[in-house]
């Protein structure tokens, strides 16, 4: 059911990828990392997930999820092959007032049949200022990107957002 599936708002550079992956996508931007993308599809099973992609990589697909360029098809080949899809994307529109974090509230608000969300990213950008930080977990390009340790935060999270709900 739906309902009960957790959703992670997925951003793509510094969590799927760090600063020493040195595979490429098609445009020769840093690619996936085959070891975040073990750890993601670890979390996607043990909270059983579904994704929704908060990443600037969805500019890349057009209104119906369809890849645009050979980057988003190369992301769509790497989600495949650890089983992992796409669920949902944020909108379009990127701008100062409508900002990531007002973009998720929103999701949220129009998807109110999911009662836990994780956010993984490797910026801020107004999580905190929205109250959106318990649902943050921050990763760090120039560290490892998603690793054992965001897996653990992760799961600890969404045990709080459990716990809150009960």
């Amino acid at each position: 059911m739906d309902n009960e599936k957790t959703i992670l708002f997925l951003d793509v550079d510094g969590v799927l990828n760090c600063h020493t992956i040195t595979e490429t996508s098609p445009s020769g931007m840093i690619g996936i990392g085959d070891v975040q993308l073990n750890f993601l599809k670890e979390l996607v099973d043990e909270t059983n997930s579904l994704i929704v992609l908060s990443s600037t990589w969805r500019l890349e697909f057009d209104e119906n999820f369809n890849p645009k360029t050979d980057d988003a098809k190369y992301l769509i080949e790497k989600l495949n092959e650890k089983n992992l899809k796409i669920y949902d994307m944020l909108r379009k529109e990127i701008n100062h007032y409508d900002s990531r974090g007002t973009q998720i509230v929103d999701w949220i608000s129009e998807h109110s049949q999911f009662k836990k969300f994780l956010i993984l990213d490797d910026e801020y950008f107004d999580y905190n200022k929205l109250n959106l930080k318990k649902y943050f977990v921050k990763t760090n390009f120039y560290g490892v990107g998603f690793n054992k340790k965001a897996i653990k935060k992760s799961i600890y999270k969404l045990k709080q957002q459990k716990e809150m709900s009960d």
